[in-house]
């Protein structure tokens, strides 16, 4: 899609708004319905998915490890790509059970402007800290070296090949600490899984507030708090992980501030976030409980989500390359414009709407 099309499709978008309103009665918000709708319909299934997926991690690092050829780093490949996709579906839920324990953090230490993963890796490569090479004492080790961000750091070169296993320095070393992050990232992973399934877990603190709660009181507070992070989750998309590899123009570009670029996995990361956005709005239901011109409100945002996806699926990997071309570059500026939108539309518009509180991107509280 051009700029041109894309403000075009703004137009299309404003249209939806700006429809005449029906004459009817606003149904009364039905919070707890909403959370069980968030929690059932997308929230659990993501979070299994990413547990499903981080399973394949361990055996694709054995195997590579074991004999590295083309086919075992096809597959690592292929794993560990797989694995960066289901994580961009959960990443945005930035509160209970991936909140809990730095599981966040520990799986991708982002953003990393100032390269600290990269430096703590020099230190421990250097030293061969034995420590990493097994998941309970990697557990304990800094944040910035457990995760996905570290592994794509000693398992791919700069221009995405994969080397574990065959082509870098330690390959001992190097694998039996591949191997502990994968251990690592599939026990975060499970863990977040059966925390979220846990019927007496942080479930049933969003389904069945305690009044007595220093944070989530009501089942409107439960809402607000799942629907923040959707919104901080869009802020996150446009200003961390796209904004700071754009710059003025393709030239200036730096396209490796994009999250998980080295191992051509970048765009598929940020279309996994936005898509997954955009899937938990739709398995929420908000338009049930709007009225008049606002029931166009969760149509207009499903669209503005929707060509975001298509503007960052025609972007061709890898974006190491891409970036640094007028076109590739107009269609990624114009994305931005798009998570403008839809931050605009949930925390302007559908927030309101809906009478909650907030609607604000909880990493600054604007």
């Amino acid at each position: 899609m051009s700029v041109r099309s894309f403000i075009a499709s703004v137009t299309v978008w404003s249209a939806f708004i700006c429809a005449p309103a029906a004459a009817s009665e606003p149904t009364p918000v039905e919070y707890r319905g909403l959370v069980a709708h968030l929690i059932e319909g997308y929230v659990r299934p993501a979070s299994a998915n990413f547990a499903d997926q981080a399973a394949t991690l361990p055996s694709a690092i054995n195997a590579v490890c074991a004999a590295p050829n083309d086919q075992t780093r096809a597959a690592f490949a292929s794993a560990y790509g797989n694995v960066v996709d289901a994580f961009g579906g959960i990443s945005f839920l930035r509160f209970g059970p991936l909140a809990e324990e730095n599981r966040l953090s520990r799986l991708a230490f982002l953003p990393d402007p100032r390269g600290i993963t990269e430096r703590q890796l020099r230190k421990i490569l250097a030293s061969e800290d034995d420590k990493v090479t097994s998941a309970k004492t990697l557990s304990g080790k800094s944040v910035a070296v457990q995760g996905l961000g570290a592994l794509e750091l000693i398992a791919f070169d700069k221009v995405g090949n994969v080397t574990l296993g065959g082509d870098e320095a330690q390959p001992s070393f190097t694998c039996n600490y591949a191997r502990a992050i994968g251990e690592n990232v599939l026990q975060i992973a499970q863990d977040t899984k059966a925390a979220w399934y846990d019927p007496q877990g942080f479930s049933k603190t969003l389904l069945s507030p305690d009044a007595n709660d220093s944070h989530i009181r009501n089942p409107k507070e439960a809402l607000e708090t799942m629907f923040n992070a959707l919104t901080t989750g869009v802020v996150v998309i446009k200003d961390q992980d796209i904004l700071p590899a754009l710059g003025e123009h393709p030239e200036s570009s730096k396209p490796h501030r994009i999250p998980f670029s080295r191992s051509k996995n970048g765009l598929g990361y940020l279309i996994a976030q936005v898509r997954g956005i955009r899937n938990a709005i739709a398995s929420a239901g908000f338009d049930a409980y709007l009225i008049g011109a606002d029931v166009y409100i969760v149509r207009g945002l499903d669209f503005e989500l929707r060509n975001v996806i298509r503007l960052l699926v025609d972007i061709p990997v890898p974006v190491r390359e891409s970036l640094t071309t007028p076109e590739a570059f107009g269609k990624m500026n114009a994305a931005v414009y798009g998570l403008s939108g839809a931050k605009s539309a949930l925390s302007n518009q559908l927030s309101p709407a809906l009478a909650l509180s907030g609607g604000f991107n909880a990493l600054d509280g604007d």
